[in-house]
């Protein structure tokens, strides 16, 4: 399993790599000791199609996390076991690679906006740097011996200061001019796009750039202008679903909206749970307007918890069928505005690193369980059940919460993230 990140003028990522398999002739004793031929298929090579929105230098670093592959047709869809490779060892590439994108393919459709550097933000002084070098973004991990330790070993790896000059920007869907392409401070770098970036604009027909303040005041203002009653977000899950309720509550109170719209958390912490019972009491119960879920922290967790600690990490095939089943019962009982949220990705922690793991939240896992809810909401059943993909906020900074877990209510990618949900369920954006 590889993880690759292109840093530079601005963030891509990429877990889903293209495999492509050569047929190789395998020599094997058949009965009687008679040699027989057979072919058998081997990954010849793996290709990562990145997404850039501007040309320039790039630095790139991939990282592999797990020698052998895992996934829902590979040793049974169990990954119990399976162990990540050494903290130290995983950067496949060197310090200092990079590559020059000159040319880039149209933008993935699902993508609403990218992470860019802001040299305003490079200082860690507090005085802006105009003429910052960019630096090269590496994987924030927590090796087995650094936890609660204050060393420079362990400072240097698991400190979120690196992200620090990075800004959340979404595409800009309207035609006004209220968005960006490249602030005013440019450096020697940003001055050599922009010489070609007219010609740039019109071949790719470009989206200017939308700041998150820009964004909130467009989004809060078409919710006053559309609301005729109170609306109810509901979100089912645990940790992760109460931090995203925090986040927006905290929104609404901050754009004074909180009379129009308010979240509510339902808590739950597997997909099973949520039956034809806790639909009614809960769900059904308060009215929910919109229904946001998102379960699945618990499932790939082996955790100690004294209530919870018979149950091993869900395989993946037992995952499909608690989802499956959970959004039947939705269907069922004729719940109408659900939206399946994508699972958060996790950093590299401690826990994940020892072996057997202590806790198998990490992206090689995650990203299946991900791939499995997108394939459900797209059979013709699950039709009326939507799929919210934020990874294009999450995943470029998938390994930047501060706990190696959560992301703050009151962070950027808390904001960011809560902004595309909500325009998504209430004015159909995706």
């Amino acid at each position: 399993f590889l993880a690759g990140r292109l840093s530079g003028p601005f963030l891509s990522h990429n877990f889903q790599w293209e495999k492509h398999f050569l047929d190789l002739d395998v020599n094997k004793n058949g009965n009687g000791g008679h040699v027989k031929n057979e072919t058998t298929k081997t990954v010849d090579k793996m290709i990562w199609r990145y997404d850039t929105p501007e040309p320039g230098q790039y630095f790139v670093e991939i990282l592999g996390i797990l020698c052998n592959d895992v996934g829902l047709h590979v040793n049974n869809g169990i990954f119990k076991n399976v162990c990540l490779e050494d903290s130290e060892s995983l950067r496949i590439t060197h310090g200092n690679a990079s590559i020059h994108v000159v040319h880039n393919h149209p933008l993935d459709k699902r993508r609403k906006g990218y992470w860019k550097w802001e040299n305003s933000r490079s200082s860690f002084d507090g005085n802006p740097n105009v003429d910052a070098t960019i630096m090269p973004l590496f994987t924030r991990y927590q090796p087995v011996e650094c936890r609660d330790v204050d060393s420079n070993f362990c400072n240097d790896r698991v400190s979120t200061e690196r992200f620090r000059p990075y800004e959340f920007y979404f595409l800009d869907n309207n035609d006004d001019d209220d968005g960006i392409m490249i602030p005013n401070n440019h450096t020697q770098q940003q001055r050599q796009m922009q010489q070609y970036h007219h010609h740039y604009h019109q071949e790719r027909q470009y989206q200017t750039l939308l700041s998150t303040n820009d964004k909130e005041l467009r989004v809060m203002q078409k919710l006053r202008s559309t609301t005729k009653e109170k609306i109810k977000l509901c979100f089912v899950g645990a940790s992760h679903s109460r931090k995203m309720t925090q986040a927006f509550n905290k929104l609404f109170v901050d754009s004074r909206t909180a009379d129009i719209i308010e979240a509510y958390l339902l808590d739950v912490k597997f997909p099973r749970s949520v039956d034809a019972d806790f639909i009614r009491g809960n769900i059904l119960h308060w009215s929910c307007t919109k229904t946001i879920i998102a379960i699945g922290q618990w499932a790939a967790s082996a955790s100690k918890n004294e209530k919870y600690s018979h149950i091993p990490p869900i395989s993946f095939p037992d995952f499909r069928e608690e989802y499956r089943n959970m959004m039947k019962a939705l269907n069922d009982l004729n719940v109408s505005g659900v939206h399946l949220r994508s699972i958060h990705l996790n950093p590299l922690g401690d826990l994940r690193f020892k072996c057997p793991a202590e806790d198998y939240r990490h992206p090689s896992v995650l990203e299946v369980y991900n791939e499995i809810i997108r394939n459900l909401t797209e059979l013709e059943e699950f039709k009326n059940i939507s799929f919210i993909d934020t990874d294009f906020i999450i995943g470029p900074m998938w390994d930047s919460s501060p706990d190696f877990c959560h992301f703050p209510p009151e962070g950027e990618i808390a904001r960011a993230e809560a902004l595309h949900i909500l325009e998504t369920v209430l004015f159909g954006s995706s």
